[in-house]
């Protein structure tokens, strides 16, 4: 596999220490596939330097598919990667692995290009929103946990609205198709005749793996303003994911101001997005039970790491 991945010039490997596996599965060119084809497909531009950008900030470990066309090789289709590149399927599978063991959980995340120009960017989970619900289109599977969608997908809304780039929950792209990437990291491949897959879906099964996919359009994905506010929202949101507990720590904090702008004033809570939400969760007893749990996990946090500096000081002290 060593040999094939060597000899695969168009994927870009980038290592890094955080629970974190950034795809750029559509960041190539357009080569002669897309010149002999009627209709070809779009390839997401600036989708790879995004991605590279992400994984630095983060430390994540990163797949960026630099140069392959998407209409040679759509390395967002099961069914094209296992006929055409396997090893890569392989090589996701291993690196998923090993954060779950080493970690305990990994994050996936596939950052995809949305052909709009206004700054948007469409948030896939295999979820769709119908008004007040997120729901499963028909087949789809969810790729994450209820508490990954109430911590850092919810943070990364909130931001990305504060930095004025409107945030969607499948409006065009869910991620629900089964052939979709994002569906690997779903209990929906189980019985898949691909070993690579089946592990992904064993790991999903067994709650060791949330991943999102993020569908950019075309101003956020431009060099600029908007794209260094977009970047930094979806950093900052997920900072906490590989030991940094302050991305957690604020996410805490600014629903907490919330819950307590909302009991005060409940009539002046409902005229910001964020009061409203505030309003539907204080009356939610399970997403108060999820708020319980990350501050008790934050704290936990807090203490292990305060033990561990005080261990060092009396090792230093010796």
């Amino acid at each position: 596999m060593s040999a094939t991945i060597a000899a695969a010039a168009w994927l870009e490997i980038v290592e890094g220490p955080a629970p974190i596996l950034l795809i750029a599965p559509h960041g190539g060119r357009a080569g002669a596939a897309a010149r002999a084809a009627l209709h070809p497909k779009v390839n997401d531009l600036e989708t790879a330097a995004i991605a590279r950008e992400l994984a630095d900030r983060l430390g994540a470990c990163a797949l960026i598919n630099s140069a392959m066309d998407r209409n040679e090789l759509d390395c967002n289709r099961l069914g094209q990667l296992a006929a055409r590149a396997p090893w890569m399927l392989e090589l996701i599978a291993s690196r998923v692995e090993h954060m779950a063991r080493r970690r305990g959980r990994a994050i996936v995340m596939l950052i995809h290009g949305w052909n709009v120009i206004e700054p948007r960017v469409d948030i896939g989970l295999g979820l769709r929103d119908h008004g007040a619900h997120l729901r499963p289109p028909a087949g789809a599977h969810v790729s994450a946990s209820d508490d990954f969608i109430s911590g850092p997908v919810s943070a990364i809304t909130e931001r990305l609205d504060r930095a004025g780039i409107a945030a969607t929950f499948g409006m065009r792209y869910p991620g629900g198709a089964r052939q979709n990437l994002l569906q690997a990291f779903t209990p929906r491949h189980r019985a898949s005749d691909i070993p690579a897959v089946r592990r992904l879906a064993a790991l999903a099964a067994d709650g060791a793996v949330d991943a999102i996919q993020l569908e950019m359009s075309v101003a956020v994905r431009m060099p600029g303003p908007l794209r260094a506010k977009g970047i930094a929202a979806i950093a900052e949101s997920f900072r906490f994911a590989h030991g940094d507990d302050r991305g957690s720590r604020h996410w805490i904090e600014n629903i907490e101001r919330n819950l307590r702008r909302a009991r005060r004033n409940p009539r002046s809570a409902a005229a910001t997005r964020a009061g409203r939400r505030a309003v539907r969760r204080r009356a939610d007893p399970v997403w108060r039970g999820i708020l319980r749990r990350r501050r008790k996990r934050w704290r936990n946090r807090q203490l292990r790491s305060r033990r561990g500096r005080r261990r060092r000081t009396d090792h230093d002290s010796v």
